[in-house]
């Protein structure tokens, strides 16, 4: 049996998106993703990079973009997770950093942020 390659992994997006133009890959769309775990201690944050390819069509990106705003949720679903590795300059030990790559298909639009004001009104409300 071969190994298999396939995350799920749910969060919440911490930046906005951008495109990015790769030479081997074509276009990119790149975000990121807190999510919020247990492991190693509980209320952990563990930060992902997303990358989402498979797609030459910028209009299609830049429209997905348009729904994919700062604190909303959203689980990308059967992702390759990644390994980047690089030398960095002020230091002699390698670097190295991991990112979920995925296709469009395969993220899965949950909530929306809640506007500031809802939030402090929750808050206020439970408080």
């Amino acid at each position: 049996m071969k190994d298999e390659n396939f995350v799920t992994l749910g969060g919440r997006i911490t930046h906005p998106p951008g495109i990015y133009t790769t030479p081997n890959q074509g276009l990119i769309m790149a975000f990121g993703i807190a999510h919020h775990t247990n492991f190693p201690v509980p209320g952990s944050t563990m930060y992902m990079d997303i990358k989402v390819g498979g797609t030459t069509d910028r209009t299609k990106l830049e429209e997905f973009m348009t729904r994919l705003p700062v604190g909303r949720k959203v689980c990308i679903h059967q992702a390759a997770i990644q390994i980047r590795k690089w030398q960095s300059e002020t230091s002699d030990e390698p670097k190295i950093a991991y990112h979920l790559f995925c296709k469009l298909e395969q993220i899965f639009l949950q909530d929306f942020a809640r506007p500031p004001a809802t939030q402090a009104a929750l808050s206020h409300k439970q408080g």
